[in-house]
């Protein structure tokens, strides 16, 4: 019984991933429509839509799989995230949306070669290049990401795993284009912070209390697990945390940035 319900939720929840494409569909016109939403993302949307985006794979499987092989000490990743987030909406994409707006660019690399006046093309082709290498590679890990959850949580094959998590995405995306990504994401993300709330609450009476929680934890877990600096010495514990500064990569990331430039936000002219 308990099966049917997870496999008839999955279904639905790619029933409306695809409706969401649909929905896109029918608010796309012309091309700034398809590639930016016409600009008329919200910075709520576009907040959810962009986090969603950047670390979806990584908080479900990559992040869970970190602190069960470290530890307390992995927690220190989860902090960056707060300013992360601060200088992103509260800087950045205020700015990039605004100019964006002012150069009529509808692209990243677009928009750096009208803003540096790249009459050589050569940081257009550049930047289209680093984008296009470097994001495959991203997109292949949420892929890998997605297929590895199906996999495991449906027992399906790998491979049939990936499929699902391929056609789906590549459907929606082609139906509703910028508007169907970002709303696809904001659906994730109120799922994601659903099951970040529920899933600890429910781990919590099921143990029996977080005293309980922590017992068994410390019966199971090494000294270095239950330290906030995974049992480092101060001067290695810096070098590991700075590792954190990785997060850092998430302001330029090319499926972030489109948010800020889809943001309705007042088209005033940006200073240089």
């Amino acid at each position: 019984m308990v099966e049917t319900i997870i496999y008839v939720e999955f279904i639905l929840y790619l029933v409306a991933l695809l409706v969401i494409g649909a929905y896109g569909s029918r608010l796309t016109d012309s091309v700034p429509d398809y590639l930016l939403g016409g600009r008329k993302l919200n910075m709520f949307t576009g907040a959810l839509s962009e986090q969603a985006s950047l670390w979806s794979g990584w908080l479900v499987v990559g992040f869970p799989a970190l602190v069960y092989a470290n530890g307390i000490s992995s927690l220190w990743w989860m902090v960056w995230q707060i300013p992360l987030g601060l200088v992103t909406w509260g800087i950045l994409a205020k700015r990039i949306g605004r100019y964006s707006r002012v150069l009529k660019s509808l692209t990243i690399p677009g928009f750096l070669s009208s803003r540096y006046g790249d009459t050589s093309h050569l940081i257009r082709a550049t930047s289209t290049l680093i984008i296009g290498v470097f994001m495959a590679g991203y997109i292949a890990g949420q892929l890998l990401a997605a297929a590895s959850a199906i996999s495991v949580g449906f027992e399906l094959s790998y491979e049939l795993g990936f499929v699902i998590s391929l056609s789906v995405v590549v459907i929606y995306t082609v139906m509703g284009g910028f508007t169907a990504s970002a709303y696809t994401d904001v659906l994730q993300a109120l799922l994601m912070t659903a099951f970040a709330i529920i899933v600890p609450i429910a781990v919590l009476v099921v143990i029996g209390g977080p005293s309980e929680l922590m017992t068994q934890f410390n019966n199971v877990a090494s000294d270095n697990m239950t330290s906030f600096t995974g049992g480092r010495s101060p001067y290695e514990f810096l070098i590991f945390s700075t590792i954190a500064v990785i997060a850092l990569g998430g302001l330029g990331q090319p499926h972030g940035v489109v948010r800020y430039m889809g943001w309705n936000g007042r088209p005033e002219p940006a200073t240089p």
